[in-house]
């Protein structure tokens, strides 16, 4: 014989139960009560978090969430001592890789190569705004703001002293004994004196003592006592 729900209720009530005790028996969410929420499945007496990270919602026995309704303020990311919104994207600070706040309050960054700001030219690498010379001719190059180069080609100066023209960096002696000279950047010839070796000095030459040379159709001969030039006297015309 089957006992249905009336009667075992009925039965219940002669016995001493009561209506109540017999309603709750059946009526009383069971232990294996769930809730729902976004796709979620919650066991009844489990709490959670609401999603905005402050509040907290309980899954009660009868499968109904109760939460609670503190307010809350806005969740923020802190990086590096600064606090930024859900969703916000920021710069790292080395000029080519970002961060973003995540909704779970992570920051996640970009792992970039940062490349400086600047020019590149045969491996060398230059600031923005810096110049330099380049090419072969006397020219010069400027990084400028965009990473290119901007470079002009300038003949380069020439020096002509006694009559030979010099290239800068030139050295060569000078007209009087015992000096040398050099051709400037700016193409000025700028001269020196030199230790001289010991003989004598003519005419711009130098001679060993005792040497002896020619002057036009005269003899000379440098002294080697008293390293003084001698010369024969002929005219020759």
């Amino acid at each position: 014989m089957k006992l249905t729900t009336a009667c075992f209720i009925s039965l219940l009530t002669a016995i001493g139960c009561g209506g109540a005790t017999a309603d709750a028996l059946f009526n009383e969410g069971s232990p294996d009560a769930k809730c729902e929420r976004d796709g979620q499945s919650y066991a009844a007496g489990e709490s959670f978090d609401a999603g905005d990270h402050c509040s907290t919602c309980s899954c009660l026995e009868n499968g109904e969430i109760q939460c609670t309704t503190e307010a809350c303020r806005a969740p923020l990311c802190e990086y590096l001592g600064a606090n930024y919104a859900i969703g916000e994207t920021f710069d790292v600070g080395d000029g080519c890789n970002t961060c973003t706040c995540t909704v779970d309050l992570e920051v996640l960054c970009t792992a970039a190569t940062c490349v400086p700001p600047g020019c590149e030219q045969d491996g060398v690498h230059y600031d923005v705004g810096a110049s330099f010379d380049y090419g072969p001719e006397c020219g010069s190059c400027a990084c400028v703001a965009d990473g290119q180069l901007d470079c002009t080609a300038l003949a380069c100066p020439t020096c002509f002293y006694d009559g030979q023209e010099y290239e800068v960096g030139d050295e060569f002696p000078g007209i009087e004994a015992c000096t040398q000279c050099i051709c400037e950047d700016d193409g000025e010839v700028v001269c020196f004196g030199t230790p001289c070796p010991r003989g004598c000095s003519y005419k711009g030459e130098h001679h060993a003592p005792g040497s002896t040379f020619a002057d036009d159709c005269n003899t000379c001969t440098c002294d080697a006592e008293t390293l003084e030039v001698g010369c024969t006297k002929m005219d020759c015309g």
